[in-house]
């Protein structure tokens, strides 16, 4: 995986990759750089296990899930719903342009 390719779910939805390969310490700041960058609000309080980090957040008009977990070591945006797949591509294009930010109006 690279950098904001996209990765379909089993649940029909695209996940876009923000960090290919992490850690579960680095979780907490990369979330907090990923929120900033694409203005996201939290939804939720944070969850965090012995192996996997979820936090459920607002993007545009989508909810979605920010989430780490060891079996892929790699941080992405998860669609809640595959409607959700159009800010997906929206994202990801801001992204790829090479923009610091990705907010989506």
């Amino acid at each position: 995986m690279n950098q904001f390719d996209t990765v379909k779910m089993a649940s029909g939805g695209l996940a876009l990759v923000l960090e290919p390969s992490s850690t579960w310490g680095e979780f907490p700041a990369h979330l907090e750089n990923w929120k900033r960058r694409l203005g996201a609000t939290s939804l939720s309080k944070t969850v965090i296990t012995f192996d996997e980090c979820i936090a459920e957040v607002a993007v545009a008009d989508g909810e979605f899930w920010i989430t780490y977990d060891d079996f892929q070591s790699s941080i992405q945006l998860e669609p809640k719903k595959p409607r959700y797949n159009n800010i997906v591509s929206q994202l990801q294009a801001e992204l790829r342009r090479g923009g610091d930010d990705a907010k989506l109006s």
